[in-house]
C-alpha cells in the first residue's frame, strides 16, 4: 500500500446489481484548504512568505517557543503550504513522543 493513501470500498447499484469498487483516497489533510492549514501552522509558527525575481516562492517559519527557522522552497503556492503543513504535523508529533518519553 502507497504511503498516504488509505483504501475504500465504495458500493454501487446499477441494475439492480451490487457492485464494490475499491477506491485508493489521498489522507483526509490532504483534502483540507490552504488557508485552514495555513492557520495551524500559524499557532506554532510566525512566518515569512517572500518570492525571487524567476518566480520562486519561499516559506521560512520562525517557531514561537524557540526561535528555530525552517525554510521551504517551492514555485508552487499549494506545494509550499503542504510542506509547512507536513513539518508542522511532524514536529507535533515528535513534541508527543518526547513527552510520552519522558
Amino acid at each position: 500500500m502507497r504511503k498516504g493513501l488509505f483504501f475504500e470500498q465504495f458500493i454501487f447499484q446499477i441494475h439492480g446489481q451490487y457492485i464494490i469498487y475499491p477506491v485508493a483516497i489521498p489522507d483526509l489533510y490532504s483534502f483540507m484548504r490552504n488557508t485552514t492549514k495555513l492557520k495551524q501552522i500559524l499557532l506554532k509558527y510566525d512566518l515569512d512568505l517572500s518570492m525571487e525575481d524567476d518566480g520562486l516562492l519561499k516559506l521560512t517559519l520562525v517557531d514561537k517557543d524557540s526561535g528555530t527557522l525552517t525554510r521551504f522552497e517551492d514555485p508552487s503556492y499549494s506545494k509550499l503550504i503542504s510542506f509547512g503543513y507536513s513539518y508542522f504535523l511532524k514536529e507535533i508529533r515528535l513534541k508527543k513522543k518526547s513527552k510520552g518519553n519522558g
